[in-house]
């Protein structure tokens, strides 16, 4: 009951690296992902209309943002964003590949127009305060841009 085939022994000894540079860095890095998150969120939350998903940015992983930006569809734009290198993806991790409803947003509440203009941003370690006001800066023309053709 084994799979047959070579042991991806690069692979194995390419993990290794990895969880030693995590265990080695992770309060550095960690607190340079929620300066990064805080920025952005600091920068977005004084639009109008956006809402934050989840618990509070500094009790929250310091990797994920979910933002809700009513009056677009966050599929619009996710793929808005896309043309700038702003890779971004709508829902939660838990759900990216399923059709339909967020069960983790309906979970939490977050459901309706809410749930259809939620965007979630995943950091790294290497992500510097400069890009979250880059892409804010981006994500505030577009969100203004899109809302202008909001279904009424």
């Amino acid at each position: 009951n084994l799979r047959s085939g070579t042991t991806n022994v690069p692979g194995i000894l390419g993990f290794d690296t990895a969880i030693r540079a995590y265990y080695a860095n992770a309060s550095e890095w960690h607190a340079q992902m929620y300066r990064v998150k805080s920025k952005l969120y600091r920068n977005l939350s004084s639009l109008p209309d956006v809402l934050l998903n989840g618990p509070s940015v500094e009790t929250a992983a310091p990797h994920i943002l979910n933002l809700s930006f009513l009056g677009v569809r966050g599929e619009v734009l996710m793929h808005a964003l896309e043309r700038y290198g702003i890779l971004v993806s709508t829902g939660s991790a838990c759900s990216s590949k399923k059709a339909g409803k967020n069960r983790v947003l309906n979970a939490v509440g977050i459901t309706g127009t809410r749930q259809e203009g939620a965007i979630r941003f995943s950091f790294c370690p290497f992500n510097t305060e400069e890009e979250a006001d880059n892409a804010a800066a981006v994500i505030e023309e577009q969100v203004k841009f899109l809302r202008r053709y909001k279904r009424r």
